[in-house]
């Protein structure tokens, strides 16, 4: 214990040891736990892309507010022994929540260790710049410049889930087109199977496998299809001969079934024609059978193996 004019002062050490056995401490903790068990112990939010985006998203967040509440508690302390202290308990905190996933089962993920890190870091780096005023009252430019800096760094924060957030909208806001292979945010609906995707002018072209079905499947960013009647869609035969295009809509149960025996089929020829498939017949090639409109989450085509080199395109998914 050290005095200061009369007072009593606490020392670095005392002050982190009550940090840690203190009410608001055990509180900060169990709320920590309850966040790495969402984020690790829980099964994973990723059946797509964006889903997958969401939630490393998310791990920035999250660890950034951890961080928080541990840089709050030790306000008491050297700025730099408080900065190194709240990231070291963050890296422990991070690389126990991927030894604790891997116990239960799961896959270990470096990345998460650095996302929550990043957040982590760009936490402690705002509120080291926002403090930064403290005794430079008068220097009212200098106060701007910090704070508003401090300000940027907590915003980066949320730049990734601010991204994915703009990718779903993106999507919502342009349905009922699903796809014209023109736009820089359709990617992260699509992924091609058992091959890729090529964007050529608007136009998607894909290889089919020689082996393996292949072809593209599309997560819908809108899953109501009440007062549409029609798939639409232009395709083409680039390379090869005509070919059959077997096509399937999922609801939340059945998304990824992709039997061909539970698909529609419709054969593509080499010339550039438009296609239209009746919703109805989706659903009744699917399987299915009563099936909620409002539920469709997942469209896939397929092409059967080709033995020959063949090139199909495919250009303006719509529903109609």
């Amino acid at each position: 214990m050290q005095f200061r004019c009369g007072r009593r002062v606490p020392t670095e050490q005392q002050f982190v040891t009550s940090f840690w056995v203190s009410r608001q401490a055990i509180i900060g903790l169990a709320i920590a736990a309850i966040l790495l068990v969402a984020g690790h112990a829980l099964p994973g939010f990723s059946d797509n892309q964006i889903q997958s985006g969401i939630r490393n998203a998310l791990h920035v967040i999250i660890f950034a507010a951890f961080a928080w509440l541990i840089r709050s508690r030790l306000s008491g302390i050297r700025p730099a022994i408080a900065a190194l202290l709240t990231i070291g308990s963050v890296t422990i905190v991070a690389v126990g929540g991927e030894m604790l996933q891997w116990q239960i089962g799961g896959t270990p993920d470096a990345h998460d260790i650095i996302r929550d890190l990043a957040g982590a870091i760009l936490i402690v780096g705002a509120v080291e710049m926002w403090r930064l005023e403290d005794g430079q009252k008068d220097r009212k430019i200098a106060r701007l410049t910090t704070r508003t800096f401090a300000a940027l760094l907590s915003a980066l924060i949320f730049v990734p889930i601010g991204f994915w957030l703009l990718i779903i909208a993106s999507g919502r806001f342009a349905f009922p087109s699903i796809a014209t292979f023109d736009r820089w945010w359709e990617p992260y609906h699509y992924v091609g199977v058992n091959t890729v995707i090529n964007r050529d002018g608007g136009i998607a072209t894909f290889e089919l496998h020689d082996i393996r079905r292949s072809g593209i499947s599309i997560d819908l960013s809108r899953h109501d299809l009440s007062g549409f009647e029609h798939l639409a869609f232009v395709a083409a035969i680039e390379q090869g001969a005509a070919t059959p295009l077997n096509v399937r809509i999922n609801n939340r149960a059945t998304k990824g079934n992709m039997a061909r025996e539970f698909m529609y089929e419709v054969l593509i020829r080499e010339g550039t024609a438009d296609y239209r498939l009746a919703i109805d017949e989706l659903i009744a090639a699917s399987g299915l059978g009563e099936v909620d409109i409002a539920d469709i989450r997942q469209l896939v085509l397929l092409a059967p193996r080709a033995r020959n080199s063949t090139r199909m395109s495919l250009d303006n998914l719509r529903f109609e």
